[in-house]
């Protein structure tokens, strides 16, 4: 029984609801029609989604049922978190440094599990971070985007995600690994860190040049109570190439905890990319595109 709608995002409406089988408050979340899908693909994808459904970690959302209605609006039902969002608790202002790690260590924590089963979530954003009452982290949505940028289940030439959130290769439209979950990761650290995006313009097509181009202005710079060894696993996590970019998730934490403990973390130059994409070589890709 469908309570009220809490959330309306790119893939799909957020209702609280009620499960009258379970007779507990869950989320339900009704995905738009805006992709084609045949039998086939249909059955895959929820093979798929079962698949995804069953990873069982402290900060990964679970899912109770993933399934159709009669006339086919596919539907997700999972737990209610009352915690609400990350992207809300931003807006009430900026959160302590020590929630900071906290939130990016649960994160990390949370994807290093999913990737070592080989899944990406590839939509990793504030408003698909949630907490519990307790406060417990939770990332929600996991390997849906996944699931559905997947012949027949999109169409050709759609890109699947945030903008503001991709790295540079998704925003390409090229094929991803986990190390795209590691860059969204990064942006929102950045976020919570310096109180703003670190690509960002009025319009998506500006925003995807600056994804491209630009190299963002390292955390501490804008903030001084960021201390530079944090700042520094940021501009690692934001690395255009993927060879300076952090290779995974294990990488990521190891340097949260030597932080935390006082230790080096690992420090990357900014001035001048090493791999052979660099600045330069992103913009001439870009000369004479349009998305």
């Amino acid at each position: 029984m469908v309570l009220e709608e809490i959330g309306d995002g790119g893939m799909g409406v957020v209702y609280r609801a009620r499960d009258t089988e379970r007779d507990c408050i869950v989320a339900l979340k009704c995905f738009k029609p805006f992709f084609d899908i045949d039998d086939t693909g249909r059955q895959r994808f929820f093979l798929e989604a079962e698949a995804t459904g069953s990873i069982d970690h402290p900060h990964i959302c679970s899912i109770h049922t993933i399934n159709e209605t009669p006339d086919g609006q596919m539907f997700m039902v999972m737990p209610y978190y009352s915690g609400g969002n990350l992207k809300d608790r931003m807006g009430q202002g900026c959160l302590p440094l020590t929630d900071i790690i906290r939130v990016a260590r649960e994160m990390a924590l949370g994807l290093l599990f999913a990737h070592e089963r080989q899944i990406i979530h590839r939509d990793i954003k504030p408003g698909n971070i949630m907490f519990d009452g307790d406060g417990t982290l939770k990332i929600v949505d996991f390997g849906i985007a996944k699931l559905l940028d997947h012949p027949p289940l999109t169409n050709p030439g759609t890109v699947l995600g945030t903008m503001a959130y991709m790295p540079p290769e998704q925003a390409e439209g090229e094929q991803v690994n986990h190390q795209a979950d590691i860059w969204s990761f990064g942006v929102v650290l950045y976020e919570l860190l310096s109180g703003k995006l670190p690509f960002e313009g009025k319009t998506e097509q500006q925003i995807y040049e600056a994804i491209l181009m630009e190299t963002p202005v390292p955390c501490f710079r804008l903030n001084d109570a960021v201390p530079k060894p944090l700042s520094d696993i940021v501009d690692r996590a934001l690395a255009k190439s993927l060879d300076e970019r952090y290779q995974s998730f294990a990488d990521v934490i190891a340097d949260l905890d030597a932080y935390q403990q006082g230790g080096e973390v690992a420090n990357r130059d900014r001035d001048e990319p090493k791999n052979a994409k660099s600045a330069r070589g992103w913009f001439s890709a870009l000369k004479g595109r349009k998305r």
